[in-house]
């Protein structure tokens, strides 16, 4: 361990914390919109180890999720797993350009905010706003 290790061990980063909440979320979501097709989901959950890549591809293949949230879904991990396979790894502002769903203006105008006081800022509310969109695209099936 060195002290940059030890100072993220302590301190975290609140962009971080936003990436793994939203991606748990997201999972959810997604295995939420697969076992409510399936007969017995347990099945396949509880019985095989499904990778966040796997369920989205099912999702998919399934007819499920619309090709903007899939692709939200694929940038989500692919941030999530640039952080678990990067002690330096740091988010930029282009990173999160995927994760826009249908943003309304108000939500454009809330990312650039964000943006202007950091990336750790844009990440939670690029991070909140997909959240929000695939909760709001749950209820609406």
């Amino acid at each position: 361990f060195d002290q940059r290790g030890m100072e993220m061990l302590v301190s975290g980063s609140p962009g971080l914390t936003s990436i793994l909440h939203g991606h748990l979320l997201i999972e959810r979501a997604i295995e939420t919109l697969i076992a409510n097709r399936l007969t017995r989901p347990r099945k396949l959950f509880d019985n095989h180890h499904l990778t966040f890549e796997t369920k989205t591809d099912l999702a998919d293949a399934m007819g499920l999720l619309p090709a903007a949230y899939v692709g939200a879904a694929k940038a989500l991990n692919n941030i999530r797993n640039s952080y678990a396979h990067s002690a330096d790894y740091k988010i930029s502002i282009d990173d999160l350009v995927p994760l826009k769903i249908k943003w309304a203006p108000s939500q454009k105008k809330a990312f650039a905010a964000a943006v202007a006081k950091g990336p750790d800022e844009a990440t939670q509310i690029s991070v909140s706003f997909m959240n929000w969109s695939f909760l709001q695209f749950l209820h609406s099936i």
